[in-house]
């Protein structure tokens, strides 16, 4: 076997883990307040994993921000809780997709902490059809990586 077939294989072996890895990490992010029981619960889910599960004393949150960090000439953005000790990660990472759906999440935390009349709340930021989609294309390429280097004559 030449070196470039092994090197092809190996390269697409690792293209197709490390996709699967980021398919199992995707996360989709809940937040549920309610008034009555004066507390919110954050909650991040992800394929294979049990829940992470926070309870926030509504009293305790102030409200929402996102926040940027420009990165190879882009900016990227997560929402952050403001809680009075300190900031809480709404989203585990800084990401470019969906800024419109984070400010609008953002915006509905506050109008919540700001308008006591609202009864609940319930925000989700879903991370997962965008990994999905970028993943399926990994896996789709490191497969024909692959073979194509499994066919390939010498």
């Amino acid at each position: 076997m030449n070196r470039n077939r092994i090197v092809g294989i190996i390269y697409g072996i690792g293209t197709i883990a490390a996709s699967i890895y980021f398919i199992i990490s995707a996360t989709v992010t809940t937040l549920t307040c309610t008034r009555i029981e004066s507390t919110c619960e954050l909650v991040q889910s992800r394929l294979l994993r049990s829940d992470f599960v926070q309870k926030i004393p509504l009293n305790q949150l102030l409200g929402a921000k996102v926040d940027v960090s420009k990165r190879m000439g882009r900016n990227r953005y997560q929402i952050k809780l403001i809680a009075k000790s300190g900031e809480i990660d709404f989203t585990n990472f800084y990401s470019s997709y969906d800024e419109s759906k984070k400010q609008k999440n953002a915006y509905l935390i506050n109008t919540f902490v700001q308008d006591s009349k609202i009864p609940t709340l319930e925000v989700q930021q879903d991370e997962r059809p965008l990994t999905y989609v970028i993943c399926g294309i990994g896996i789709i390429f490191g497969l024909g990586t692959v073979i194509s280097s499994l066919n390939h004559k010498e």
